[in-house]
């Protein structure tokens, strides 16, 4: 048995599976050690769904006479002892096992609590007509979102419908001295005011309150890429990325953007509105225990697709909390 029982995965799909599940790097570059490596597969491969390449590791386990695991309830004594099953031994470093482990209980990483939510849309329309400058704009919103005693913000920017123009202060003064005219403005002009007042508030994010921002994409996720990219270049995202999601979505996008922005940032695709089709595709190729889902998506399509992906109930009971709970 080599380091990890999942060792003859294909290695890309591997990585890609943990960086989207938000393995620590020390994983993804095999730095930890060979029981690590192990524990931390076994405890990420319930959260890949119907993956394709959760398959062949259900079978190796069958081939090695193991026992499938059960979703959604890793512990550390279980793979303490699965291991050594599969290697002959117990690990080494492992201390009593009789006790009950912190990670039995480990909670889901993907789960948001509340946050105090601000729409930046809807507060840049609040305020524009009341201040007389731009400057003034930037200090009332700033007032509002931070005034919150510890407690995250969740940012909310709507990216429907719109191009995406890097924001810059001179041209959020353009938009905003134009709005103060009269003068139509279109939306993207609007979300380019938009994002510098969101650039503004998150150069004063102190002590990262501003946990998300939230982009609404009404199934065209091209902007919000653009922006997420553009936002974590510059180090400005210190929490997660939320991408609302629907059936045109090309997962592979997801991917190349959960690569390029891990380990600094957490992406969390956020399940719309899906046919039962188009939904098994995105588990399939975008870990289900990466998403999250609002009330919108049918809940029988999701109940409907999970039977098709799932290999018993208790896997699919557990998925269902992992979007929904």
């Amino acid at each position: 048995m080599l380091k990890n029982i999942s060792n003859s995965l294909g290695f890309c799909e591997k990585i890609r599976i943990m960086r989207e599940l938000h393995c620590d790097e020390k994983y993804i570059n095999e730095k930890a050690s060979d029981f690590e490596l192990f524990d931390e597969w076994e405890r990420v491969a319930c959260l890949a769904a119907g993956h394709k390449e959760l398959s062949a590791y259900l079978s190796q386990l069958e081939d090695l006479k193991l026992s499938a695991l059960k979703f959604g309830e890793y512990s550390r004594k279980g793979s303490c002892q699965r291991w050594a099953c599969a290697n002959g031994g117990f690990y080494e470093n492992e201390p009593d096992m009789s006790r009950i482990e912190e990670e039995n209980n480990r909670k889901n990483p993907y789960s948001v609590a509340p946050a105090f939510r601000v729409d930046i849309d809807k507060t840049v329309s609040k305020y524009v007509i009341d201040c007389m400058e731009y400057n003034a704009l930037v200090e009332k919103i700033s007032t509002e979102v931070f005034n919150e005693e510890n407690i995250d913000i969740s940012m909310q920017i709507n990216t429907v419908g719109c191009e995406f123009n890097r924001p810059d202060p001179y041209s959020a003064r353009c938009v905003f001295e134009a709005i103060k005219r009269g003068e139509k403005y279109n939306k993207s002009q609007e979300l380019l005011l938009a994002m510098q007042i969101l650039a503004e508030l998150l150069y004063r994010n102190e002590n990262s309150r501003i946990r998300s921002v939230h982009f609404r994409t009404d199934g065209n996720i091209d902007t919000a890429v653009a922006v997420s990219k553009y936002l974590f270049d510059r180090n400005l995202l210190k929490g997660e990325i939320v991408i609302d999601i629907s059936a045109n979505t090309d997962p592979r996008v997801l991917s190349e953007l959960s690569e390029k922005i891990y380990p600094s940032l957490k992406l969390v695709p956020n399940i719309l509105d899906f046919d039962a089709l188009s939904l098994k595709r995105l588990f399939l190729e975008f870990p289900v225990g990466a998403c999250r889902a609002d009330s919108l998506l049918n809940r029988e399509t999701l109940l409907k697709v999970l039977s098709e992906i799932c290999d018993n109930n208790e896997h699919i009971e557990y998925l269902y909390s992992l979007l929904f709970d």
